[in-house]
């Protein structure tokens, strides 16, 4: 089952719901987002499509960036710089 049908999925569970209404973005080749709207308190709550490998990565990075902080490397000299990289800047 590829993300699509799972979105889809994902979409019909929720509009059974009165209250919530689901839409996806963006298209078959390239899956964007699930939007969940609960019409009650006006919230969106958006789902993003992602491998399970993804996930892990992503949980992989802030936890090494969390030991790194932790650490002090927002003390290090070069931390300007990096952010300066990272914001497109150097």
């Amino acid at each position: 089952m590829g993300a699509r049908e799972i979105a889809d999925g994902v979409v019909t569970a929720v509009n059974r719901y009165g209250r919530y209404r689901a839409e996806v973005t963006g298209n078959d080749d390239d899956l964007e987002s699930v939007r969940v709207t609960d019409q009650e308190i006006s919230g969106t709550l958006t789902l993003v499509p992602m491998t399970l490998e993804e996930l892990a990565s992503l949980r992989e990075d802030r936890d090494m960036l969390r030991a790194l902080e932790a650490a002090g490397v927002d003390n290090w000299e070069g931390h300007d710089h990096a952010m300066s990289i990272l914001r497109g800047e150097g």
